[in-house]
């Protein structure tokens, strides 16, 4: 069984753009790439469905990141409280300060 090839991205990105840009016919990239057609079949269809991705912030915002700046919002907001603390209780400090005991 013929070993199976990793291709990285920046690679099927390029071999898809020849064919798209009609450099290479599917089954010229297919012979000279040794690809199954399926395979440069499911990489077009990526390429093309995740295309507007190259264009904006859209993906930046995701679903994916939400859980995130959730988690940031919570800890600005523990850290605040603690702030918060600190100065009441340095407010508590230097008016006993002035205390004699």
């Amino acid at each position: 069984m013929p070993k199976r090839r990793q291709w990285d991205s920046k690679t099927k990105a390029r071999i898809v753009l020849e064919v798209i840009s009609g450099v290479l016919s599917s089954a010229e990239a297919c012979r000279k790439y040794e690809l199954a057609e399926s395979v440069l079949a499911r990489w077009k269809r990526e390429f093309v469905e995740q295309a507007h991705l190259a264009f904006g912030s859209d993906s930046a915002m995701g679903v994916g990141n939400s859980k995130e700046i959730e988690e940031l919002q919570r800890m600005v907001g523990q850290q605040a409280m603690e702030l918060e603390a600190l100065k009441k209780g340095l407010c508590i400090l230097q008016s006993r300060k002035g205390k004699r005991w």
